[in-house]
Order: structure tokens, then C-alpha cells, then sequence
């Protein structure tokens, strides 16, 4: 007997080795795992599963300014027989947001012939062009400009075609100026506005109870509300009162962003009841070569946790070659345009 006890301590000292990790960390009457909790010491603290981390989800929209693919750019592009150059440089600047967005200056039109001469301020764009909105990625264009009606009722809905056979959103119209993205959780709300107050299809900025209705009902769809506003004197660096009165309102509405085009200049910013207003980013694509002012512009890329905006970066861009966008790489070229418009 006294042989058989040696060998029956070591054969219960290695059944209580293996089994003593499955008593401590399994609970077989809850008919699931759950790690518990153990103190230094080696006490029982807690039987309850640890509950993950809640992180907010993040979003990075860009967007950029005027975006005109007719008359010089449309002639560039027929040259070079490549529709994505407009954008062929700059747009994984836009490929990379979790959402891009622009304002479409140009009507598309379905026709044969996209000759516009110099000097003419009647724009048509060739439906092949929005290859250069596609390899960038766009996921919203404005349609709220002065320029959208150049090719009247039709050229409003050929671009609503070539827009959707894209799969690219759009507001801005009247019976299209509410577009909705969720990006990682989030809802995002588009409306767009401009100063045209004489046209029966495209959004305006005249009807201020209209526009605060319009706000108000896309707050309770979406978590965030961005507006985008077409208005401005040309050329200068300063919003104008119709400008800043029109944002005030939008923010003063529920808006949580408002951004604008129209000048063909990059203008101040500001922060309204603490909602960012820009009041131009200036050209994205266009043919105005005729000044250093015309041939440069911003793209703002907009940090969101979760519906909170938390950051603001500004990204100069030149255009070369009357329509081809690019980052602007020069630093001083980069200081200047920033001061410009208060930002350094």
C-alpha cells in the first residue's frame, strides 16, 4: 500500500493541474463562456463578460470648388482623347474620402456636337467626360449654379441621366435637392442652394422660410446637415451680405456645415455659432487662365467623429494647362494663398 500512494498524490496533483484552468474560467450552468475577472491576489472580482469600448465612428469628407467641363477643358480633353484628365492628378485626393463632394458647373447634354467657343458663357459638357467625376470618386455634386440651365430643361435632365447611369448623387434642384450618404454609421444630408431666383427648377436662395424647412426636415433624417451655397461677387476675397446672411440662416436652420462656390476665387472662412462657413473654395476645374486668382483654388478635407466635426485641413491646388487640377507642391505658392484669406 505504502508503493501505491506516491503514484496516487501524483496522478491527483496532475488531474487538479489540468482541470483547475476549466473551474476557474468556464461557467458551465450559464451554458456559455465568460472570462471572469481576477484580481492580483488571485480573487474573484466579477463573473461578467467585459464590455467592449464604444468609439464613435469617423468620416472624412473632401470637397472641392467649381467643377466646369466645357469650352477650353472640354477641347483639352478631346486633344489628349482622355476624359479623366481633368481630373486625372488630383482625384486620389477624392478616392480616399469616405465622401467627395463638388459643385458641377457644366450641364451634361446628349447630343453630337460640344464645341464651345472662347468667350461664350453657354456651357455643354460631353456625357464621356464624367469619367473624370467617376475615377475621383464623387459621391454628391452640386447642381445649384448659374450655369446649370445654359442648355435649358433638357440639359438639366441629361445630366440627372449621365449622373445616375454614374451612380453619382446630386442636389440642387427643386425636385432633387435632398441627397442623403451614410458613411460608417453616420447620415450625411446635402442641400444646395443659389442665387438664381428666376428659374422654376433650380433651388434658390430667395425663400428663407422654404430654406429653414428644408433644413429642418433633413435634420430629422440625418445626423449631419451640410448645405452648399452658390452666391458671391466674382473675384473677390470677401463674401458679399447675401453670402453670409444665407449661411447664417442655414446654420441658424440646423445646418452644421455650409460650403460655397461661385467667386472663381478661394475666400475667408468663418465659424458661426460654432459651425464652419466657407465661403468659397475657389475653381476646381476650369479654363481661366487669364490670372494667377483663377488658376488656383482650395479643396477642404472635413474631419467628423462620429456627427461632431473635428478638424479642418485646406489643400491648395493649381490648375495648369487651362482644366487639369492638381496639389499645389510649391510652399510659398501655399503661404501666399492661405494668408490670402486668413488661414495662416
Amino acid at each position: 500500500m505504502s508503493k501505491i500512494w506516491p503514484w496516487l498524490l501524483r496522478v491527483l496533483f496532475i488531474g487538479i493541474f489540468l482541470l483547475w484552468p476549466i473551474i476557474i474560467f468556464t461557467e458551465t450552468n450559464t451554458g456559455a463562456s465568460l472570462i471572469k475577472l481576477i484580481s492580483p491576489n488571485n480573487n474573484l472580482v466579477s463573473n461578467k463578460s467585459v464590455e467592449p469600448i464604444k468609439v464613435s465612428p469617423k468620416n472624412i469628407l473632401v470637397f472641392g470648388g467649381d467643377i466646369m467641363l466645357s469650352r477650353v477643358v472640354n477641347a483639352k480633353m478631346e486633344k489628349y482623347q482622355n476624359y479623366s484628365w481633368p481630373l486625372e492628378k488630383i482625384a486620389p485626393l477624392f478616392k480616399e474620402a469616405d465622401l467627395a463632394i463638388a459643385n458641377l458647373e457644366s450641364p451634361f447634354l446628349i447630343t453630337k456636337n460640344y464645341q464651345v467657343l472662347t468667350g461664350s458663357f453657354s456651357f455643354k459638357a460631353n456625357p464621356k467626360s464624367v469619367e473624370a467625376l467617376t475615377l475621383a470618386g464623387f459621391d454628391v455634386l452640386s447642381l445649384a449654379n448659374n450655369h446649370i440651365l445654359n442648355q435649358g430643361a433638357k440639359g438639366v435632365t441629361d445630366t440627372y441621366k449621365v449622373l445616375d447611369d454614374a451612380g453619382i448623387s446630386y442636389a440642387g434642384t427643386i425636385e432633387h435637392n435632398l441627397t442623403i450618404k451614410e458613411s460608417n454609421g453616420v447620415k450625411f444630408a446635402f442641400l444646395s442652394y443659389t442665387y438664381n431666383d428666376d428659374s422654376k427648377l433650380i433651388a434658390n436662395m430667395s425663400d428663407n422660410s422654404k430654406i429653414k424647412a428644408d433644413i429642418m426636415a433633413a435634420k430629422k433624417q440625418a445626423d449631419v446637415v451640410i448645405v452648399m451655397m452658390h452666391a458671391g461677387t466674382e473675384y473677390t476675397r470677401k463674401p458679399n451680405t447675401q453670402q453670409s446672411s444665407f449661411a447664417h440662416l442655414a446654420i441658424d436652420s440646423g445646418a452644421d456645415l455650409v460650403v460655397g462656390g461661385h467667386p472663381h476665387w478661394s475666400q475667408t472662412t468663418e465659424i458661426y455659432n460654432g459651425k464652419t462657413i466657407i465661403y468659397s473654395l475657389g475653381n476646381l476645374v476650369f479654363d481661366q487662365m487669364w490670372s494667377k486668382d483663377t488658376s488656383v483654388g482650395l479643396v477642404a478635407k472635413v474631419y467628423f467623429d462620429g456627427k461632431e466635426q473635428t478638424n479642418i485641413e485646406y489643400i491648395p491646388i493649381n490648375i495648369k494647362d487651362y482644366g487639369q487640377a492638381e496639389i499645389m507642391s510649391d510652399n510659398s505658392s501655399k503661404e501666399k494663398l492661405l494668408n490670402l484669406i486668413g488661414l495662416k
